[in-house]
């Protein structure tokens, strides 16, 4: 992102005041530099904030930004990445809606790169790898599928009407077995939290599950978002349905950028 000239003036007068300080953020919790924070815009509001608190109009030190900025990213359950199966629908929306907010995305797709309208070498430029076929085509789906959910700190799936395939993924996400969820122990189901269209499954699970069965529930984008700030989500996988003639995949495009959109997370 483009710093405006205030910022740039902001960055070098605290670099300036704080040369030692800033030394020792370079590798802050992971941050590559100050300017992570500053080229943000974050910087002014969380000053104010903090001196609004303290009832202070001392300089803050870089690190108190650090700390609260930090903070901030982990309340808001900021996803970094999102992976997919590359899959027409509830797939292909994650990575189209992830790519227009500027948030890496990648995954394993079927062998070469295989969707229900045929090859789609478009999916490289998401980053996606085709897996490997060791077997059938069919074989190969099922793999792609568990590796995208091992591969990811939690799943958002689409599903708003039963299909062998979204069922299945649920249900490996449950139970790490390649069943139907409606078939994994009754232990785990008894996990299950319904509310504003969403269920969850976060505890006695393999992999935290977060399921969408209705989009247009009022509250359904607030539930996944406390999901995936739960689980401390970084690395999420998103599946559900193909793409219908309804339209399903630009609806769940629609509601995959107000889940990721950080204005809308914060």
């Amino acid at each position: 992102m483009e710093q405006s000239r205030g910022e740039c003036q902001t960055l070098n007068k605290i670099i300036a005041e704080h040369k030692a300080v800033y030394e020792g953020l370079t590798s802050y919790e992971g941050l590559i530099s100050y300017e992570d924070i500053v080229s943000s815009k974050e910087i002014n509001a969380i000053e104010e904030e903090m001196r609004r608190k303290q009832k202070t109009k001392r300089k803050t030190c870089p690190t108190e930004i650090c700390d609260l900025w930090l903070k901030k990213k982990k309340q808001s359950g900021a996803v970094r990445k999102v992976i997919s199966g590359g899959q027409t629908g509830a797939d292909r929306a994650g990575l189209e809606a992830a790519a227009y907010l500027g948030i890496q995305t990648g995954g394993t797709a079927a062998p070469g790169f295989s969707t229900s309208t045929g090859r789609d070498e478009s999916l490289k430029k998401f980053g996606l790898v085709p897996i490997g076929c060791g077997g059938s085509i069919r074989k190969g789906y099922v793999d792609r599928t568990k590796k995208n959910v091992d591969d990811s700190d939690a799943t958002l799936a689409f599903s708003t009407h039963s299909s062998s395939g979204t069922d299945n993924t649920i249900g490996y996400c449950i139970s790490g077995t390649w069943k139907t969820y409606t078939r994994v122990p009754l232990a785990s189901r008894a996990s299950r939290r319904v509310k504003n269209g969403v269920w969850t499954v976060t505890t006695e699970t393999y992999r935290p599950i977060c399921v969408v069965t209705n989009m247009r529930a009022e509250g359904a984008v607030e539930q996944v978002q406390a999901f995936m700030r739960e689980c401390d989500v970084e690395t999420l996988n998103v599946a559900g349905h193909r793409d219908d003639k309804r339209g399903f995949q630009g609806k769940v495009q629609m509601f995959m950028l107000r889940v990721l959109d950080a204005s809308a997370i914060q």
